[in-house]
């Protein structure tokens, strides 16, 4: 995958992908490859232009609503979430 070779190449560059996908498992896969954001396209100008600045700080970002819906995958996975 791309961002494995580049982060490989380039360790301090910090990745944002910006993408038109929303589903949370390519998110989860973008992010384990060593991107520090991921953005879909369709948000507003200014989710965008803060995601930028926070990944260029070298801090995370993720959107909000496919973060949610990793984590429910998660708690589905793991059981009902009671504990």
């Amino acid at each position: 995958e791309l961002i494995i070779r580049i982060v490989a190449q380039y360790p301090h560059l910090p990745i944002l992908v910006l993408s038109m996908y929303s589903e949370p498992q390519i998110a989860r896969r973008v992010l384990k490859s060593g991107a520090l954001g991921y953005i879909t396209k369709d948000k507003d100008p200014e989710a965008l232009l803060s995601a930028i600045r926070r990944v260029a700080q070298g801090a995370r970002y993720i959107d909000h609503s496919i973060a949610e819906q990793i984590v429910f995958a998660d708690w589905q996975t793991r059981g009902d979430g009671s504990h």
